[in-house]
C-alpha cells in the first residue's frame, strides 16, 4: 500500500531496500593504509625475502601506474597475499593500494622461484590496433596427477559431477587452475619489471615480449600447493 508523501509512491519495491556493502568503507581504510609498508606486507608471507628484491618490485610497479591488471593477474595476487588481505577485498581497494599489492606478490613470487609467473604478474596483453588480442599459445597440458591427488585431499570440495566427470575436473583448486591459465595463455605479454628478474625469465625476446610458459598449469599447482602448506602450518596447533 502507498504510505508517506508523492516521492515514496513513485518509488519501486526494489528502491525500497538497502544496498549493503560487501566490505565497509572502514575496513577498505584499514586495508589501505596496510598495503602501503610494502616490505611489512611482503616479510609478513616471506619472513626472509630480501628487501632489495622488495625494493625492485616497489620501482617497477611505479613505472606500471597506467596498466590495467587483467582478472588473472588480479587472482594470482589474491592468492599469493591471501595470508595477509582477504582476497574478497581485492576487487574493492583503490588503484594505488592494488598496485602496492602487485609489488609485493611479485617480490614474493620471485622470492619462491616462481619467476615466470612473477613477470606475468606485471606484463602487459599484446594487441594489435583494433584492440584484438596477439599471440598465445596452444597447449592441451593438464595439471599433473600427482598435484591433483594432493589437492584432492587438501581440498575435498566437489562441485556436482556427471558419470564422466573427473577428479581434476571437479576439484575447486584443479578448477581454479584450469581458469587462471586460459587467461594467461591467451596472448603474448609485454613484460614489464626489472632487468634483474627478466634475467631469470626463460621466454623473453629482445622486444621484451613473452610468451606463457606451456607448462603454466604446472607452475601454478606448485604455487598452490605452496600456499596451502603454508597456511596448513600458520594454522596448525601448538
Amino acid at each position: 500500500m502507498p504510505s508517506g508523501g508523492d516521492d515514496d509512491e513513485n518509488k519501486s519495491i526494489l528502491e525500497t531496500y538497502k544496498i549493503k556493502q560487501e566490505v565497509s568503507d572502514g575496513d577498505l581504510m584499514v586495508l589501505s593504509i596496510y598495503t602501503e609498508d610494502v616490505l611489512n606486507m611482503s616479510t609478513s608471507i616471506a619472513s626472509d625475502i630480501d628487501p632489495n628484491v622488495v625494493e625492485l618490485c616497489v620501482e617497477n610497479i611505479r613505472r606500471c601506474q597506467n596498466n590495467h591488471p587483467t582478472r588473472g593477474q588480479l587472482v594470482l595476487l589474491s592468492w599469493v597475499l591471501s595470508h595477509v588481505i582477504p582476497p574478497r577485498s581485492i576487487d574493492y581497494l583503490n588503484k594505488t593500494a592494488i598496485f602496492s599489492c602487485m609489488a609485493s606478490a611479485q617480490a614474493i613470487l620471485w622470492h619462491w622461484g616462481f619467476y615466470d609467473v612473477a613477470l606475468l604478474l606485471t606484463a602487459t596483453e599484446t594487441r594489435d590496433k583494433q584492440g584484438s588480442l596477439l599471440g598465445g599459445v596452444e597447449t592441451r597440458s593438464r595439471i599433473p596427477k600427482e598435484y591433483v591427488d594432493q589437492f584432492v585431499e587438501i581440498y575435498p570440495h566437489f562441485q556436482e559431477k556427471g558419470s564422466k566427470d573427473s577428479e581434476r575436473q571437479t576439484n575447486v583448486a584443479c578448477k581454479a587452475i584450469d581458469t587462471i591459465a586460459k587467461d594467461f595463455i591467451k596472448c603474448d605479454w609485454k613484460v614489464q619489471s626489472s632487468d634483474e628478474l627478466k634475467e631469470n625469465g626463460s621466454t623473453i625476446d629482445d622486444m621484451n615480449l613473452m610468451s606463457t610458459p606451456s607448462d603454466i598449469k604446472t607452475r601454478l599447482s606448485a604455487l598452490v600447493l605452496k600456499l596451502a602448506k603454508q597456511q596448513e602450518s600458520d594454522y596448525a596447533p601448538i
